[in-house]
């Protein structure tokens, strides 16, 4: 039926809502933000989701969060504190660059340290096979490699009370801690293995003498590096 309010209109709507003449017609379904043409392939910024969390970047160095953060040295000497989450860590060609984890225990180190990547090198401590290693990945020649709150040890032997330099020998025959000559287990103790034909750094966190998946600490070394040492004045830990 025609509706002679309407006239001026052409047609009668049932659904029309006078207070809505002025936007042209009434729709109890319409959502402004609704987009059914949106496609997030061709909006790139949407499609990577949320931007990651902000790094806190401090004179001294960069500071990561809770969750993986990508990092790259500014400078000589720049330190890199990741902290949890499996970070990417860079030394961007800069000299003496510090890779500092904070844990005060090793349950917590193992934590900090899972999944981080130094340098495009990387070993998973509890899947051994699942690794990325070689020349010029890992920690380099001009890298350290720095707890700055925890006690270790070569051996029987603490390491901060060892005063110079402690050379950290490089193990390419066994997988067994060897710093204290008896292969026995030392929570803390430290060594340099050639190990599933990488070089890496491990830190014996159960205590059970013998590199372990799950249980020990480990980080990648490029596999260039012949030797290790602790440095008593850095109080951190450098590879050659």
């Amino acid at each position: 039926m025609m509706d002679p309010a309407m006239m001026g209109g052409g047609y009668y709507d049932p659904m029309m809502d006078p207070a809505m003449m002025a936007g042209g017609y009434y729709d109890p379904y319409y959502d402004p933000y609704y987009d059914p043409y949106y496609d997030p392939a061709n909006n790139p910024v949407a499609a990577m989701g949320p931007a990651p969390d902000p790094l806190d970047f401090q004179p001294n160095g960069i500071y990561g969060t809770a969750n993986p953060n990508d990092m790259s040295a500014r400078f000589t000497g720049d330190m890199l504190t990741g902290r949890d989450g499996g970070d990417i860590m860079w030394s961007s060609g800069f000299q003496n660059v510090v890779f500092n984890y904070e844990s005060s225990d090793l349950p917590s180190l193992r934590s900090e340290a899972f999944m981080d990547q130094i340098n495009g090198g990387f070993m998973d401590a509890y899947n051994f096979n699942n690794a990325i290693s070689g020349f010029g990945l890992g920690l380099g020649n001009s890298d350290i490699l720095k707890f700055e709150n925890l006690a270790l040890k070569y051996g029987n032997n603490s390491l901060t009370s060892v005063g110079g330099n402690k050379a950290i020998n490089l193990n390419s025959s066994t997988d067994y801690f060897t710093g204290d000559g008896s292969g026995n287990g030392v929570v803390g103790d430290v060594s340099f293995f050639s190990y599933y034909g990488n070089k890496v750094f491990v830190i014996d966190a159960d205590g059970s003498g013998q590199v372990s998946e799950g249980g020990d600490v480990v980080f990648d070394v490029d596999d260039s590096i012949t030797s290790a040492k602790y440095d008593a004045t850095l109080d951190a830990f450098t590879f050659a």
